[in-house]
Order: C-alpha cells, then structure tokens, then sequence
C-alpha cells in the first residue's frame, strides 16, 4: 500500500515488518510514550522486537486476524525510513466483518500528519466493498491515565482518528490492560458512509509547534520546573502511586519518605548500569543531601494563603492470593520445582518468594522480557521439561519458549498476547488450577497405559486359544463386552482427577 507525497511530506510506504526492521523497531520503541500508551513491553529489546515479527505479526497475516503494516516514510534518493506501525485487528463473520486499528509513531516523525495519512489509506482500504476486507464498520479505543491533573487519555492517538471522523461513543470503565491494571478507556467508530472529516470541535489540548501537551487544562507548565509539588505529583504519577487532590503534600515527613523512594530506585538503576561502587557513591551523596537540608522550603502557603499538610501517609503493594502457598507446596509433592521469575526489584521478589514458600536460590528478579525467555531456554537445554506460567505482554515471549519442552500456562485473565503464546489457558486465577492440570494430564497419561495393558493382554492371551479352537465364540464375545466396560470404568476414574 501506497500513499502519494503531498506538497513537503514525502510518499508513505505500508508494507509488512520483517527481520530487517528488528533493530528500527527496537530503537523507537525506546521512546516512553509508547510504552506508557500502548500495549509494547517497558525495557524494550531487541528479543521484543523479534518475537513481534516473528510471532504476532507472521501469525496475523497467516491466520488473517491481525494485519500489520510498517510505515515507512519514502524520501527521494533515500530507501524508505520506518517511523512507525499500523494494525488493525478484524472479527465477525465475512459478510459482517468489524476492525480495530491500533498505530504508534516515531518520535521524531511527529506533528506533520504522517499517522493521519497512513490511517486514511487504511480506512480506504477497509471499507472498499470490492477490496478484500469491505468491513461494516471501524473501532478505535485508547485507555485513559488518572494523574494528578484528572483524567488524561492519549490525546495524540485520539487528534488522528478525530480528524478522520471516528465518533466517540463513550467512555468504558476498567476497559482496557495497560502496564499490569486495568484502565478507563474511550471508545471510538467509523461506519462506511461517515464523511472523512471531524464530527465535532476538537475537545482536546492546543498543540505547541505541533505537539500535543499531556493534559488539556490551563496548568500544563506545572508539571515541569522547579514547583516541588508538581515534581511531586509527576513521581506519583510514573510510579503507580497514589496522589493527594485536595491540596499540597509537602509536610516533612511525607515528603522526605517519597523523595527517600526515588532515591533507593535511581540508585538501584545506577548500580545495574555502572555497577556497585557507582551505587554507594549515590547513596553516599542522597545521605549527605538530607544532612545538609537546612529546612528552608517553601510550601503551599505562599501560593495561596494557607499551608497545608498532609493528612495521612498511604502505601500500597501486591498482596498473595491465600491459595498461593498452599498451591507451591502441592507442586513440591509432585515432583515439580518452583521458580519465581519476575521483572520485579529483589526486595520485592525475596518478599513473595518467603511468602509463598520458595527459597532464595530459586528466584530471579528484575529480569527483562527477552531474559525470561533465555532463563526457560536454559533450563530447556539442561534437559528439564519447564512449565511457564504467566499473564502479560512481558510473559509472552516465555510462555512461547515453553511449548517447545513443556508448556505454557497462561491466566484467562491475562493479555492477548499472552493467551495466545500459550499451551494452554486457565480459567481460574489461581495457582491452584496449574496444580490441578498437571494432575489431571498425569492421571489421563496412566488410565491411558492401563487401558492399553488391558487390551493386550486379553488379545495376547485369547487369540492364540481362539486359533487353538479352544475357546468358545459364546466366551469371547462376552470377554470382549467385560473388556470394554474394564476400560470405561478405568476411564470414568478421571472423573475424580484433580480433586
């Protein structure tokens, strides 16, 4: 598929990703507003990248579910430049077939209509009643982020399909899976006949030489410089935590804990990247920093008259399903060993590990998408049969791996992604249910052998004294009828498996 050039913007190029785009793809989904906006894994790698063509893609087009287009700006004299990526993902019956389309752009590529242009031809292509999709209609969707300034959705992805004449229909709550929870989201369509333009004023931020703000109010500055508070809402923001709206949170003590936070974090990052003699330089300089707080800090008071104080301290963290345990210590009684292999820091990871009974040697914390898989793999070569049990986009790339010596279990709760790496799917969020599979695939694995013994045995014994004439037509047919309900009674035992 081709779009034309238009007056300065060069001629798009929409072909399908390959192996040649691996290391494109790797660089511009370093960019965090992808990652923050769409459904690409954080700490983006190459292995991403791979398993994306390889697996979602090539397994898309194959079974004509989920189309994929890299977009590829094509300069004159230059060879076409990826900047970014377009999908739409189909469902129905063929004479009623529906769409959603997804995109993501380059940083750099923004602010010139390249995603609106790509998104246009797509749509033209989509609804041609002659073309190979001629679908009834179109959907686009995007989640939405609580913050510290309210709601905010991607106003970016929502400025292209407003432009080409999506209708909003409303907002959904708890829609859509982003960053390990559900979020609000909008959901838009577009039907064949609806004019290619916008529907109504646009409802979101002004842009800023071409590039839209993150929130649409009148304080958008206040996320940024030298205002404590807003620096304060921002960490909160990034880090999942939640905010206080009804005023300023800069009592000492508060404050000192959140800032105590960033610190152990960035210097966590420091000594993964530089190593633990570069860490203990920036614990070394946070502790000196808080000696040398002389106390002089502005609050809120000056802003508006009255200083406020924060009225309460919350923390949160992951909580255990009660069952987990118990499920751990079933899995050690049959055979199976557990591993904790998680993205999580080792703090974290040490404390679910003592939790749910498995030792320290068995855990592997803060270990990347790709390296999740290479931990499977290896565990694979060393001849063990390795069950994988996950539930996000960051799992999928393992669960994959799995299947090629053992199995994938993903939850029915998890992502798309996910679900479709995996063997097989759970019903139930529990730990439980990966116990009561494998014992039921071992219980059908035995009655199997039996019934199988039992088979032969009676054609091993009967048929040399049925060649004989030694044995009656009258008993052999009734040995034959007791064999039969031999092995259906044997079967029905499974009736009982994994209770």
């Amino acid at each position: 598929m081709t779009v034309a050039a238009d007056g300065d913007l060069p001629a798009l190029v929409l072909s399908v990703p390959t192996g040649d785009d691996l290391d494109r793809i790797t660089e511009i989904c370093q960019n965090a507003d992808i990652q923050e906006w769409t459904s690409v894994p954080r700490n983006y790698q190459r292995s991403d990248a791979q398993f994306f063509v390889e697996q979602v893609v090539a397994k898309g087009w194959s079974e004509g579910r989920e189309l994929t287009w890299a977009i590829r700006e094509a300069d004159a004299g230059a060879p076409p430049d990826l900047v970014g990526m377009l999908g739409i993902t189909l469902s129905g019956p063929e004479n009623a077939r529906t769409g959603e389309v997804g995109y993501w752009l380059a940083a750099a590529a923004r602010g010139r209509g390249t995603m609106t242009r790509a998104v246009a031809a797509l749509v033209d292509t989509a609804f041609d009643p002659s073309g190979p999709l001629a679908l009834s209609a179109l959907r686009w969707r995007c989640d939405i982020h609580e913050t510290s300034h309210g709601s905010v959705p991607n106003w970016a992805s929502w400025k292209v399909a407003w432009s080409l004449g999506f209708q909003r229909e409303g907002r959904v709550r708890r829609f859509l899976p982003n960053d390990g929870r559900l979020h609000d989201g909008w959901i838009a369509t577009l039907l064949p006949d609806d004019p290619r333009e916008p529907r109504a004023p646009w409802d979101g931020p002004v842009e800023t030489d071409g590039v839209l703000p993150l929130v649409a109010h009148d304080g958008v500055g206040e996320r940024e410089g030298d205002d404590p508070e807003a620096l304060v809402r921002r960490f909160h923001h990034v880090y999942g935590l939640p905010v206080q709206t009804d005023g300023a949170s800069l009592e000492r003590e508060s404050l000192d804990m959140r800032m105590s936070l960033v610190a152990e974090e960035f210097a966590e990052l420091v000594g993964a990247v530089y190593g633990q003699a570069a860490r203990a330089e920036i614990e070394s300089s946070y502790r000196r920093a808080v000696a040398a707080d002389d106390g002089d800090r502005p609050d809120d008071g000056a802003r508006n008259g009255s200083a406020l104080r924060a009225a309460a301290v919350l923390a949160v963290r992951d909580t255990i399903r009660p069952t987990s345990r118990e499920a751990i210590g079933r899995l050690r009684e049959l055979g199976v060993r557990p591993v904790l292999l998680t993205g999580d820091n080792a703090r974290a990871a040490a404390r679910v590990a003592a939790e749910v009974g498995i030792g320290a040697e068995d855990v592997r914390a803060e270990v990347l998408p790709g390296d999740k898989r290479d931990v499977v793999a290896a565990l694979q070569a060393g001849g063990r049969h390795v069950g994988m049990v996950g539930d996000g986009v960051n799992d999928a790339a393992a669960l994959a791996q799995a299947g090629a010596q053992g199995l994938g279990f993903a939850m029915g709760s998890g992502t798309d992604v996910a679900i479709e790496a995996a063997d097989i799917i759970l019903v139930r969020t529990d730990l439980g249910a990966v116990v009561d599979a494998i014992r039921v695939s071992r219980d059908t694995l035995r009655i199997i052998k039996q019934n199988l013994f039992w088979a032969f045995a009676y054609n091993v014994a009967a048929i040399p004294l049925a060649a004989a004439g030694l044995l009656n037509p009258m008993i052999a047919g009734a040995a034959m009828a007791c064999s039969s309900v031999i092995v259906v009674t044997n079967s029905l035992r499974l009736r009982r498996a994994g209770r």
